[in-house]
């Protein structure tokens, strides 16, 4: 699997190759958390929807748990299109000519109840962790990570869906091995969260885009991963 400076490089590339489509997948996420959180939202990187911010270990505490499911679950829809949309995007090697309407792919149709159910199940089964202790939270929280994606894979390829638990159980096995990376990978973007503070949300409007678009190209090197084993590993650039 390639490291995290392939991975960040090439969110990157695809971000500053096309930054009007980029920041048009991450819109919706992007007004969402400025309007319900505020600027606070957005000093708090509200996109990060995985490990830091929106799993339950804070807003349990700050919030409550049902405030914190609420944040979690329409988050993590807008965060599911918006990163799907990036997934798509590398995949086909097409830009999005729908980029707004395909951050929205998660909201209506069959999939909204199935994605909703979800997130749901995915943060309370992390809020049980975090009860315990801390750090067992944070670790169920990274093995959940990748649910939502696969799901959404399997929408995408007509599969049928018969079990929700199920998503969960296959991202703990596709996140075997790579916790730690996947931790490293959204910690290396603290300085970026710290720019979002300094320029009181305005870059935001770059970081969001940027971390979708690498949050994509992890899912799918696990994938290729998965597939694959060590041939998936490439040459930088």
């Amino acid at each position: 699997m390639k490291d995290n400076y392939d991975i960040r490089y090439r969110g990157w590339k695809r971000v500053k190759g096309n930054f009007k489509t980029s920041f048009l997948l991450t819109l919706f996420i992007f007004l969402f958390t400025y309007i319900i959180f505020g600027s606070n939202g957005l000093h708090n990187g509200g996109i990060m929807v995985d490990v830091f911010s929106n799993q339950g270990i804070r807003t349990l505490v700050s919030t409550g748990i049902f405030s914190g499911l609420m944040k979690e679950v329409i988050v993590g829809v807008f965060g599911l299109g918006t990163v799907w949309g990036f997934i798509n995007w590398s995949r086909e090697q097409a830009t999005p000519t729908t980029p707004v309407k395909d951050s929205l792919r998660f909201w209506y149709g069959d999939t909204v109840v199935d994605t909703i159910v979800l997130l749901g199940m995915r943060y309370l089964f992390t809020i049980l962790w975090s009860l315990l202790f801390l750090i067992p939270g944070v670790i169920k929280s990274i093995s959940y990570s990748q649910a939502t994606y696969i799901y959404a894979d399997d929408v995408k390829n007509g599969v049928k869906i018969t079990s929700m638990n199920e998503y969960i159980t296959r991202s703990r096995e596709l996140m075997r091995g790579h916790k730690m990376q996947y931790f490293t990978l959204n910690l290396s973007f603290i300085g970026w969260w710290l720019l979002i503070v300094l320029t009181f949300g305005l870059a935001a409007i770059w970081v969001y885009p940027y971390y979708s678009a690498t949050m994509a190209e992890f899912y799918m090197e696990l994938r290729r991963e998965s597939l694959y084993g060590g041939r998936s590993r490439g040459r930088r650039g």
